[in-house]
């Protein structure tokens, strides 16, 4: 029953769409191909459109708006209600729910960037974000498959580029320009952009630009219109704000508007009586579903905005009120206000904003609370996305559809104050979506007059719609010059096949846990699974202590439970549980890089890798910690004290070069030697090996070889390597042994090592029986004529190994006898360090080192005799 209302109220926010859509065209009819030349062209717009629209921005990590509306409509379609109990967080204590929440300070509120807490019970959620947009998504998503939510922005863009087409059409009289507005509009950087891309502004832009057209048909003087119109309008209008508050610039005018226009018809109590319900609907969703614009909280303590908006309702509602008392026509003295008067004001104060305006969003002679109103107001901001030949144009036409057509008048003073409040144009392409629906067809309405005015000035009669066709090839390249991957870049391709594969691979569990927020969702919603993400960028150590605790409390109150778990990084240590590895996933999405003050001009291919796993108790035949070899290269579960992970690192470190074929000679003895390879290892670097010699692979660019010999030997190297490290094993201590020749400086990389605190601490894996070889890389930076001690010792204290630290890399092994604990489970390992020489000022007492960790199981370990 439930279920039932979702998709009946997302089937009548898209009944109200459509209607109010077919409607405005209706009356504005669309342009009409009457020749093979405009066949042509009518066909190659619509075509253009499909081939680059329909490659949708496939956004589904968390923390993105888009993402967020499609795993909320996914979810709003599964649970039936805007709030509900979340199945995994109902079994988390109380005591251990704030490991599980998403660690960054701004979002303490929410799990997993999609769903907020909710009332007194910590495990109930919420929307934050608006419901209309999930809304519109999820009935597509839930009849045709999740991928039909991402073509409904490029499906609505091209219905408001129809849309454009015949108000455009309408109102210069010219078939052509109609499908030149529609072609101008979707090829635009922003529309083309955004219309890729799940963006809540899509569904405010449709229904606002339908209510536009349908009210300017009966606003003019020759339209008089009925009270279906009417009503579709208004509530299209009204409704609109459901979907994005920012349709309220484009309400305050044509409220303003309507209040000098009404007439005691039909179309007139229809409209108010639509727009009267959309808001009330919006006031029933603000008090009981959500309040993502904290008008509550004004209402509770007002403040200037509030006081501002609330003044300008009143200003609206007298208006309205001295029209239905004078019930006669706008004053012929006020119009010449208007049109003379509006246009050069608002000039002049754009030019003063331009110029003056500071980055708080303030202007001289002006309070700081206006920073709230003046700061949307970012030309220079609006001048960077925008081609400035173009924008110039744009203006000069709006000047002359302002001079020239007084029924267009009503239509410039509709979308001018909207589309001047934008907001900032720093955070590259993202604000951009505040243009769709008012910026961008403003501006083409004054693009297409001033190319009309053109025409007739050249007074080519017999030709102008080829010159039409030429200016049109020029607007066109004019915003897209130098932005080509606007065209070619499939931005995201392949993200939903990639998330997908792996959400079929765990739709048979009970709980799906790991260690990045961003990932874990969309297999989570794709796979309809429970999910506990644990967002390890931001935790402290005890909060990674209470997942780990919890970890252990799901298995060990039911050891059946299917758990697994997802994580960039291959394996983590749990101390208690063990993981059993299921698969790897690599994925290259490409990506177009979004720049600050810019719009996109280039694309990269940037790679995604997840490692699958099924959490085990420690005990279960089937656990494992690590495969041959583990880095332990950035994941946060098991380590404790770091500070932050160095990704991509190129690391400069001395050995001793020998070329390819050139060989090592050493006594007898036993030796452990460690190779780099600046350029990659490909499997072993020893020409042959022995019952005396073995070689180990540590990783991408390591390798360690063991030596047990009784007699003098040569190994001889098949590729150009260095040689960091000589030890000899005398018994169970290490000896460093000097390098027979001089050292050379070479790098290597990338890696990602961490910094590590003073006092940092590794979980290890544990084994009952056997030795365990750790080979432990460290470094700091140039100490100059100090250096480091780097200890390393069990929890109760016991001295396992010492490093001696100076500037560049070193390498040490280290035999690690069992520390089996009583309950099982793994043993902590404490990394200390101190200066050499206290007194150094440049030392603080949160000096750390740089680990890269590589280790082996022993089982794994060739048997030297």
């Amino acid at each position: 029953m439930l279920l039932m209302w979702m998709h009946v109220l997302s089937l009548i926010l898209i009944v109200l769409a459509v209607a109010s859509w077919l409607c405005a065209l209706k009356g504005l009819q669309l342009p009409r191909p009457r020749s093979v030349k405009h066949w042509s062209f009518c066909i190659l717009a619509l075509l253009s459109s499909v081939l680059l629209l329909l490659r949708p921005d496939e956004e589904l990590e968390a923390g993105e708006d888009p993402s967020v509306y499609v795993h909320v409509g996914l979810r709003l379609f599964r649970e039936g209600r805007f709030t509900f109990s979340d199945p995994a967080l109902a079994e988390v204590p109380e005591a251990y729910q704030s490991a599980f929440r998403y660690g960054h300070a701004a979002f303490r509120s929410t799990k997993d960037v999609s769903f907020w807490a909710r009332g007194e019970d910590p495990s109930e959620v919420g929307i934050w974000f608006q419901p209309a947009p999930s809304l519109l998504l999820g009935l597509p998503a839930a009849w045709f498959g999740p991928y039909a939510a991402f073509l409904v922005s490029p499906l609505i863009a091209m219905a408001c580029g129809l849309l454009l087409a015949a108000l455009c059409r309408r109102l210069f009289h010219s078939d052509p320009v109609g499908w030149m507005a529609y072609a101008l509009y979707l090829l635009h950087p922003v529309i083309l952009w955004n219309a890729r891309t799940v963006r809540a502004e899509w569904g405010a832009a449709w229904l606002s630009l339908s209510a536009l057209c349908i009210w300017w048909q009966g606003i003019t003087r020759d339209e008089k219109g009925t009270a279906l119109q009417g009503a579709l309008s208004g509530l299209a209008l009204g409704c609109a704000l459901l979907f994005h508050m920012t349709v309220s610039y484009v309400l305050l005018p044509m409220l303003f508007c309507s209040a000098m226009r009404t007439r005691m018809r039909p179309f007139w109590w229809a409209w108010w009586g639509g727009v009267s319900f959309g808001v009330l609907m919006l006031v029933l969703q603000t008090l009981f579903v959500t309040d993502p614009y904290w008008i509550k909280p004004m209402l509770v303590d007002p403040d200037r905005n509030l006081l501002v908006l609330l003044g300008l309702v009143l200003f609206v509602i007298l208006a309205m009120c001295c029209r239905f008392l004078g019930h006669s026509a706008v004053a012929p003295s006020l119009t010449r206000w208007i049109v003379w008067v509006l246009p050069p004001f608002l000039g002049a104060a754009l030019l003063y904003i331009a110029l003056f305006l500071t980055e708080r969003g303030t202007l001289p002679l002006l309070p700081d609370w206006s920073a709230a109103y003046i700061s949307l107001t970012d030309v220079r901001g609006v001048g960077r996305v925008m081609n400035p030949l173009l924008a110039l144009l744009s203006l000069w036409g709006l000047w002359e559809v302002w001079r020239r057509h007084a029924d267009a008048r009503w239509l410039i003073l509709v979308w001018l104050p909207a589309a001047l409040c934008i907001g900032w144009m720093h955070m590259y392409m993202f604000e951009t979506r505040r243009m769709i629906a008012f910026l961008i067809p403003l501006m083409l309405l004054g693009t297409l007059s001033a190319l009309r005015l053109l025409q007739s000035w050249l007074e080519i009669r017999g030709r102008s719609e080829w010159w039409l066709s030429l200016g049109l090839l020029v607007l066109v390249a004019l915003p897209l010059w130098q932005r080509q991957a606007l065209i070619t870049t499939w931005n995201n391709r392949g993200s939903y096949a990639f998330y997908r594969e792996i959400a079929k691979e765990v739709e048979d569990g009970d709980v799906l846990m790991g260690e990045y927020t961003q990932t874990l969702v969309p297999v989570a919603s794709l796979a309809d699974l429970p999910s506990l993400p644990f967002s390890w960028e931001y935790r402290d150590d005890g909060e990674r202590d209470l997942a780990e605790t919890y970890a252990r409390m799901l298995l060990q109150t039911d050891p059946d439970k299917t758990v697994y778990w997802l994580s960039p990084f291959p394996g983590a240590t749990i101390p208690g549980l063990g993981l059993k590895a299921l698969g790897e996933y690599h994925f290259k999405r490409p990506q177009l890089q979004r720049g600050r003050h810019a719009i996109p001009h280039t694309a990269l291919r940037h790679p995604r890798r997840l490692y699958l796993s099924q959490l085990l108790p420690a005990s279960h035949p089937e656990a494992t910690q690590a495969e041959l070899v583990r880095e332990v290269n950035g994941s946060r579960f098991g380590i404790r004290g770091t500070a932050e992970v160095l990704s991509r690192s190129q690391i400069r470190m001395q050995g001793l070069n020998f070329p390819k074929g050139e060989s090592l000679k050493l006594e007898a003895g036993r030796y452990q030697i460690f190779l780099a390879h600046p350029g990659g290892r490909k499997g072993s670097s020893l020409l042959e090996e022995s019952d005396s010699f073995r070689s180990v692979g540590l990783g991408s660019y390591f390798e360690c070889i063991h030596v047990h010999t009784d007699e003098a030997i040569s190994l001889q190297f098949r590729r150009s390597l260095f040689v960091t490290d000589l030890y000899e094993l005398s018994g169970s201590e290490l000896k460093a042994l000097p390098l027979p020749g001089e050292l050379q400086l070479f790098e290597l990389g990338p890696l990602n090592p961490q910094w590590m605190r003073a006092e940092s601490m590794l979980a290890l894996p544990q084994q009952e029986q056997g030795t365990r070889i750790w080979t432990l890389a460290a470094a700091g930076r140039d100490l100059g004529e100090s250096g480091l001690n780097v200890d390393l010792e069990t929890r109760n204290g016991m001295r396992l190994a010492e490093m001696q630290l100076s500037s560049g890399w070193s390498w040490q092994a280290v035999d690690l006898p069992p520390q089996a604990t009583a309950d099982g489970r793994a043993e902590w390992l404490k990394l200390r360090c101190e200066a050499y020489d206290p007194e150094n000022p440049d030392f603080s007492q949160d000096l750390g080192f740089l680990l890269h960790l590589v280790y082996i199981p022993s089982e794994k370990l060739p048997e030297l005799p």
